[in-house]
């Protein structure tokens, strides 16, 4: 297998959908998240500047009863962008076999083979589909291939790669194919800079004591969502808040003493915190800016775009951030500006929540949890568990489950680890999976070895952790036993 041959599958694809157009229309399916809504927001800018005839639907995941509901849809090409890999037997018990499908997603995909299927996952051709390249670059190569001019769409390629945590390289900047072929057709588009500086969200919009008093990625106890210690902070250190004019200061404004001088102070801060230096080196890193986007505007950060679509998913509004994607800087921009504000305020809350109920975060011998019950959104409780692990709410030698209720009475499940015990073994999509097999859940679980998730009935979590415990300590058993050969 080769990044060649998967380059040569993309093509395949383009070529088939520029064939079907003839005959059909096209039905996009895609997840809420900012990968997903990137993703298919890239494919229904290259159909539209075709002129193929398409219709968008998002889902939270691609449960067995909306592929039932797919089903209704009775003619026209179906496209599932950022999930269906790991759906493919589910595919083939719910939709036709002459239905004609194309995947286009990079999270671990189930070992089934569909006739009818046209797949394209990075994990199929010997490419890491967690660091290396996201559904959102999947989406734009494929788009790229129908028309050599949608390479200003490598853009928001960058966004979901961002949105889907894949800048895991030297200084937070983005590795593999989403380097390699992404930002080089961004950057040769003119539509992407790159440069360094705070990865703080509103690093350019909002006031300085604004920007990390909603900082929660990384979550700095004390400092994010306590404002007065924040102030407090920035007047110790000579930093103000308002410039001779009278107008709010932004990180992205102040002097490099002053950069210098925060970035000390907070990093100090989270040192006697417990912090690691990954940690700590999180606020700043490398700055992808969208150059065609409007200055002061969070479009024009990937990071600050990505947190936004984001919060348009999370908050059941994902069809502001489609809009978003396709040109409305109006209306829709308004509403989810808004939208995002509620969307963090809820995960600040939730982080708050978390902090002072940290006697509430139950350990196993390889898994740790913490259930949020009705205190945490379902759809932000594996935002919560990110920030959680990355910023030492939490132990970072085991993996953390984050349980959070429905509003249908299910329970959503979000568990996350950290790469060094990816290198041992770990892989949280196959551990889930099992889990859900062992519990026999009727709903899906699935993901990355990093990042994963499931939807298990309610009641069913003691037996769902046991269960995902006992599959984490076989697969470092196995890993163990596999280097001692």
């Amino acid at each position: 297998m080769s990044k060649e041959k998967f380059l040569l599958k993309a093509k395949e694809i383009a070529e088939f959908i520029k064939e079907a157009s003839k005959n059909e229309r096209f039905l996009l399916f895609s997840h809420y998240d900012a990968d997903g809504l990137t993703s298919v927001g890239i494919l229904s800018s290259a159909l539209y500047r075709e002129g193929f005839p398409f219709q968008v639907r998002i889902f939270r995941q691609l449960e067995e009863d909306f592929l039932k509901e797919v089903k209704l849809f009775r003619d026209g090409v179906i496209i599932f962008s950022d999930f269906g890999s790991g759906q493919l037997s589910l595919m083939k018990k719910h939709i036709a076999k002459d239905r004609r499908i194309v995947v286009l997603d990079h999270h671990t995909p189930e070992d089934v083979e569909l006739d009818n299927v046209y797949h394209l996952n990075p994990h199929l051709y010997g490419i890491d589909g967690s660091t290396e390249i996201s559904s959102a670059g999947i989406a734009y190569l494929v788009a790229k291939y129908i028309n050599e001019e949608n390479k200003d769409l490598a853009a928001y390629a960058i966004v979901g790669a961002i949105g889907d945590n894949q800048d895991k390289g030297k200084q937070n900047s983005l590795i593999g194919l989403n380097q390699e072929i992404i930002t080089k057709d961004a950057i040769e588009a003119d539509v992407l800079e790159i440069s360094k500086g705070f990865t703080i969200f509103g690093r350019e919009t909002r006031p300085v004591h604004i920007a990390i008093e909603y900082c929660t990625d990384p979550y700095i106890p004390e400092i994010s969502g306590n404002r007065n210690n924040i102030l407090k902070l920035l007047k110790e250190l000579g930093i103000p808040i308002k410039d001779s004019e009278g107008n709010w200061r932004t990180l992205a404004s102040l002097s490099t003493e002053e950069t210098k001088k925060l970035v000390s102070a907070l990093i100090s801060h989270m040192y006697h915190l417990g912090a690691s230096s990954d940690e700590m080196r999180a606020i700043v890193g490398t700055i992808y800016t969208l150059k065609k986007e409007r200055k002061k505007s969070p479009l024009r950060d990937a990071r600050e775009f990505a947190t936004l679509l984001n919060s348009c998913g999370r908050m059941s509004k994902p069809e502001l951030g489609v809009a978003i994607i396709l040109g409305d800087r109006e209306e829709n921009y308004r509403a989810a500006l808004n939208t995002y504000n509620t969307y963090k305020q809820q995960i600040s809350k939730a982080l708050s929540w978390l902090y002072e109920n940290r006697n509430k975060i139950e350990e196993y011998s390889h898994v740790q949890y913490f259930h949020g019950g009705r205190k945490i959104n379902e759809n932000i409780v594996g935002t919560v568990a990110s920030i959680a692990l990355s910023s030492r709410l939490v132990k970072p030698d085991k993996p953390l489950i984050g349980f959070a209720e429905g509003d249908d009475g299910t329970i959503k499940v979000s568990a996350r680890t950290v790469s060094r015990l990816i290198k041992v073994g770990v892989s949280l999509a196959k551990a889930l999976k099992a889990a859900a097999d062992e519990i026999n859940s009727p709903y899906v679980a699935g993901g990355h070895d990093i990042a994963a998730g499931a939807r298990i009935p309610k009641g069913s979590e003691e037996k769902f952790v046991l269960a995902v415990n006992k599959a984490i300590k076989r697969q470092l058993e196995e890993f163990k036993q596999r280097a001692g050969k």
